[in-house]
């Protein structure tokens, strides 16, 4: 969204969109605030300039049925081959086989100790709920990333080495090399930490929800310690756990702790009285060889509380290495794992799962993709531009033009307005020449004839208004709205949310070249003279800091302009040079590099850094507030054709393969 997007000769794809993070210790995003259950919802009919798309089937995200819809078992991020894999509930890392560094997806994050870990290789590593921990292969010490809003982050320790290492909800625990004693660090508040017996040698450990069980080393036999159960489900997560069967292996879920047993390979669970029966059913008589239960997804009880759903739980069967998977409290639809490979090993998440495929270690993912963590984004893809929206972000391929999406597409509940999925709808076998994303929509001029297609949330009329059979060049949207540069005069057209005069304010009789969307404001370059115009709420850039209000500038000719919220810039046509005006202090800490020249903008929506690729080396420099890393992680020695920015990272194409990195918190790419 905020995006900006210039004419096809130009190639310039500017986006900004903000990322929807659940701050609550453990609140679902698919739940709303008034504590009702949320169904997916047919969306308005798709008017597309005269193709007649259907709609892509949505599983009901309560049935908890089993699908296997081809189209819900997307594809992992091509990163190449991987020796292991494993997925937390919003995020999943792998250890690539080429050089054991790992490559994370999803909404990591990078938060704690994020020392550059494209460069460091791991032994092995566990995916928290917000988390992931991993055990370095040069000095076995334990590293830890992603985010600290449930604690897991805190007191990692320094200096010891490790053989293993358990990520939970809040909590971890590692085996000490030394003497195979355990050490626990992070949040406490389930005395998964202060309870855990560090006197006694074990072989492993698995830290769970609000309990953790691990394997002695001389019996194998099981303790557990934490809490006995979680909200809303039975008691047995401790008392429960089986004192006389010898394990090889263990992994502490939600509310149940399942274990393959050592002598005969079956799985044993304990934990909630009903959910443990019903698994001990699903996988008696099979011998099981690796097995993985998701992290759990909290949700509403209908009465103002909260209550735990299990996670995704897949075992690798020991006669064939193929898989089997079970979800037998649904945290949302269940997806049938593929059934015509053999597996070197599988992690579950909280609704979805990967796994290493045997003939080539290549990840094979699938489930509910809610944050990406079975999709990620194609890192190998040659894209000729970006478009981010606010949990989504799309490129047109440079192979055929068509559309590639990644991210977020569920429905959700917004003042009880359903959004419409966004991804399901957009053609797969349509070449485009520019895309725009919004808030929780996209439009597209399609290539063989000019003509724009939306797809997404129609809130306020983004697709239902969109103007059908004109031809256009450019597109470009805001949050709720969007406009477009018509092909027969050069003129502005605008369409959807109209509080602030963004769309019916647009200039009439004015030939316009640049087009550029804000939150609620949009700016363009006039064709005569290449001066700005811009409209909507541009007396809202500053309302509350006048002194600091600078005016677009007059009689002077641009070459690009980008927009986001309280702020634009220009990149002026005689010198390359920047321009910028609305609300100045935004940027005070850091002003921008004035008498360096650009070659194109890039500003974050509701936020204040700014970016521009350095014409003199196709770099990227970027001022203001530093958001998550934005300024501060900038890949150094790295040409790059194009940025996209938002609220907190920022996307490109790289000069040299046009293949795009993101940095900042990333919430849809690899590292």
């Amino acid at each position: 969204m905020y995006m900006s997007i210039s004419t096809a000769s130009r190639k310039l794809s500017l986006s900004c969109f903000c990322i929807l993070f659940c701050f609550a210790l453990a609140c679902s995003d698919d739940t709303p605030q008034d504590g009702t259950s949320k169904t997916d919802t047919e969306g308005p009919e798709q008017r597309d300039a005269g193709d007649t798309q259907s709609d892509a089937d949505t599983p009901d995200a309560d049935s908890g049925e089993p699908d296997t819809n081809p189209n819900n078992n997307p594809q992992p991020p091509q990163m190449g081959t991987f020796k292991s894999v494993s997925l937390g509930s919003i995020q999943g890392c792998g250890i690539r086989k080429s050089d054991s560094r790992v490559a994370c997806w999803g909404q990591t994050g990078f938060y704690g100790d994020s020392r550059d870990l494209r460069e460091i290789a791991f032994d092995s590593l566990d995916a928290g709920d917000w988390h992931t921990c991993g055990i370095r292969s040069d000095d076995a010490t334990v590293m830890c990333w992603g985010s600290n809003v449930l604690g897991g982050l805190l007191d990692v320790p320094e200096g010891v080495a490790f053989k293993s290492v358990s990520a939970g909800k809040t909590a971890n625990c590692a085996i000490r090399s030394s003497d195979s004693h355990l050490v626990c660090w992070g949040n406490d508040s389930s005395n998964q930490i202060s309870d855990a017996p560090t006197d006694t040698p074990f072989d492993a450990v698995s830290v769970g929800t609000a309990h953790a069980c691990a394997i002695r080393s001389d019996d194998s036999t099981v303790t557990c310690w934490g809490k006995d159960s979680v909200p809303g489900v039975d008691e047995g997560l401790i008392t429960r756990a089986p004192t006389d069967i010898a394990f090889k292996s263990v992994v502490a879920g939600n509310f149940v702790t399942c274990g393959i047993g050592l002598s005969d390979s079956q799985v044993v669970c304990w934990g909630d009285h009903e959910n443990s029966n019903a698994l001990n059913a699903k996988f008696a008589g099979t011998e099981i060889e690796l097995l993985s239960i998701g992290k759990g997804v909290w949700s509403s009880d209908g009465a103002g509380g909260l209550i735990i759903k299990m996670g995704m739980i897949c075992g690798q069967k020991s006669s064939d290495s193929s898989l089997i998977c079970t979800d037998v409290e649904p945290a949302g639809p269940f997806y049938q794992p593929p059934t015509e490979f053999a597996f070197d090993s599988v992690s579950a998440g909280a609704r979805s799962a990967c796994g290493i495929r045997s003939s080539d270690s290549k990840l094979i993912c699938w489930g509910d993709d809610w944050k990406a963590q079975a999709t990620g984004n194609p890192s190998e893809t040659e894209f000729t531009s970006l478009a981010a929206g606010r949990d989504f972000s799309c490129g047109i391929r440079r192979s055929d033009s068509t559309i590639f999406c990644w991210g977020n597409d569920r429905p959700r509940v917004v003042a009880n307005h359903v959004q419409q999925p966004t991804i399901a709808s957009i053609p797969t076998d349509t070449a485009f020449d520019a895309i725009a994303a919004g808030h929780y929509f996209l439009c597209g001029i399609r290539s063989r004839d000019s003509f724009l297609l939306c797809w997404g949330d129609d809130e306020f009329g983004q697709i239902y208004e969109t103007p059908l059979g004109v031809q256009f060049d450019a597109i470009a949207a805001g949050d709720t709205h969007a406009c477009a540069i018509r092909r027969d005069d050069a003129q502005v057209v605008c369409w959807g949310k109209d509080n602030e005069g963004q769309v019916s304010d647009a200039p009439t009789g004015v030939a316009v070249d640049y087009i550029a969307a804000g939150r609620e404001s949009s700016c363009a370059l006039r064709r005569d003279n290449g001066q700005v115009i811009c409209w909507g709420d541009v007396d809202g850039f500053a309302p509350n800091h006048p002194d600091t209000w600078t005016d677009p500038p007059s009689a002077v000719a641009f070459r690009a302009v980008a927009t986001g919220w309280q702020q634009a810039c220009g990149i002026r046509e005689s010198d390359g040079h920047l321009i910028c005006w609305g609300s100045r202090f935004r940027a005070i800490n850091n002003p921008a590099p004035f008498g360096i020249a650009f070659d194109s903008l890039a500003i974050g929506a509701s936020s204040s850094f700014y970016c521009g690729i350095r014409s003199s080396d196709s770099h990227i420099v970027c001022w203001g507030g530093d958001n998550k890393g934005v300024i501060r992680d900038i890949p150094s020695d790295t040409a790059f054709d194009s940025i996209s920015a938002e609220q907190d990272h920022i996307c490109g194409i790289r000069s040299s393969d046009s293949t795009q990195v993101c940095w900042g918190e990333i919430v849809w790419n690899m590292r």
